[in-house]
């Protein structure tokens, strides 16, 4: 995999100030825009020179992955807003959003669209699954009222959060 540039690791880290600006009770239309414009701003990826190792490039992506095992899945199974009904579908539902999260991958992709939308029609309102929903769907659709409103839902859960 490639290794992220300077210009993924900034988007990386809009991202990031998006949702916990969420989960703080930021105003949800700052957040969502925050979001909108980290995910503009994220590059396409570029490919390692054919002589360039790739040893470093591996060791950040498992760095990254690591840490969104910890501040999302872990969090998750810790504090989410959990139910037998959703549990299996959520958990590899955060999994498949953190390569795009992590600009590691493009967000837009109908497999990862469709999952959004098959983990909420369980019912599902963890503010994290909400979150990457939102995320999904608005990077198909930037102007998408549906992502606004899993924006907003995803906000006010947040705030309930017990991690507090």
């Amino acid at each position: 995999m490639p290794r992220p540039s300077r210009r993924s690791l900034v988007s990386l880290s809009l991202q990031l100030v998006a949702a916990v600006l969420m989960l703080v009770g930021c105003s949800v239309s700052d957040a969502a825009r925050a979001a909108v414009a980290a995910a503009e701003a994220a590059p396409a990826a570029q490919p390692l020179p054919a002589n360039a190792s790739t040893a470093l490039a591996e060791k950040d992506n498992t760095l990254h992955s690591a840490w969104f095992e910890r501040n999302f899945i872990q969090a998750y199974h810790k504090v989410g807003h959990r139910n037998p009904k959703w549990d299996p579908a959520a958990e590899a539902f955060l999994r498949e959003s953190a390569p795009s999260f992590l600009g590691l991958a493009p967000g837009d992709t109908p497999d990862l669209r469709a999952r959004a939308t098959a983990i909420l029609e369980t019912g599902c309102d963890d503010p994290a699954v909400l979150y990457f929903a939102a995320r999904a769907t608005a990077e198909s659709e930037k102007a998408s009222r549906e992502a606004s409103e899993l924006f907003e839902g995803a906000a006010p859960a947040g705030r309930r959060a017990s991690h507090r």
